[in-house]
């Protein structure tokens, strides 16, 4: 599907219309005739390529998700970079979130609202979803990977708990209103210092016995590991999805 260069080329007009779309009029102005319209092409053809509203979402998803996998891997690799504590390495994960959700903090309510209802395929937890929670989740084992001080028994679970912590964070900065999300960007330091010290606390036996037990929650109520798609195509997802977690207060 989508084979030529014209019909890929007719795709990535839709995709880039709507993407500025949603970042300039938000979600419920963005609808499928209108994004045809701006990008001069039938209504028809338009649902051709995108089916649905939905689906131009789960390539919002993609974008930012892309960014954020880059902006992580610049600022753990680059030059200089020698992170080695999952303090510092999640730290940075969570900050460039925050960066790379940014453009979209506009229609960042509204996304939530339609994400969060029950049945929706553009929860983070949906089966549409499964390539961004794979991608998502991929950083946060590399945050790991890196990561010296995580105890051997917390490296295989630990990507999954940090996932569900990206979660939280994104529904902080949708409502945060503070300057440059500076509150944000609080949250996501102070929560990898908590995390790095948990994780480094996990080796005493006073508090492995809690953590197994934490550990246990996350195992019977993760969402289930996602198989490889069969089409390559369906592993360009993005954006985690936006899900319920925490509650910020507004504040400059």
């Amino acid at each position: 599907m989508f084979k030529t260069a014209k019909a890929e080329a007719t795709r990535d007009l839709l995709r880039s219309t709507a993407l500025r779309l949603f970042r300039e009029d938000g979600y419920e102005r963005t609808t499928m005739r209108r994004v045809a319209v701006e990008a001069g092409v039938s209504t028809g053809n338009a649902y051709y390529y995108f089916p649905s509203k939905e689906d131009l979402v789960h390539e919002l998803y993609r974008e930012v998700q892309d960014e954020h996998a880059c902006l992580v891997a610049e600022r753990l690799e680059g030059p200089g970079a020698e992170l080695t504590r999952l303090e510092d390495r999640l730290r940075v994960a969570w900050q460039a979130s925050v960066d790379a959700f940014e453009p979209y903090h506009a229609v960042g309510t509204e996304l939530v609202s339609v994400a969060i209802r029950p049945g929706a395929r553009t929860s983070p937890f949906s089966a549409e979803s499964a390539a961004a929670r794979s991608a998502s989740r991929a950083i946060f084992a590399d945050v790991v990977t890196g990561a010296h001080d995580v105890p051997p028994h917390l490296r295989a679970e630990l990507p999954e708990l940090l996932w569900y912590g990206q979660l939280g964070l994104t529904l902080f900065w949708v409502h945060d209103t503070s300057p440059g999300r500076r509150r944000s960007r609080d949250l996501a330091s102070h929560a990898a210092r908590v995390a790095g010290r948990l994780a480094r606390l996990s080796r005493l036996p006073v508090a492995r016995g809690v953590v197994d037990d934490v550990l246990g929650l996350a195992r019977r109520f993760a969402v289930p590991a996602d198989p490889a798609p069969a089409d390559p195509a369906q592993a360009e997802a993005a954006l985690p999805g936006l899900a319920t977690a925490a509650t910020p207060g507004s504040g400059s």
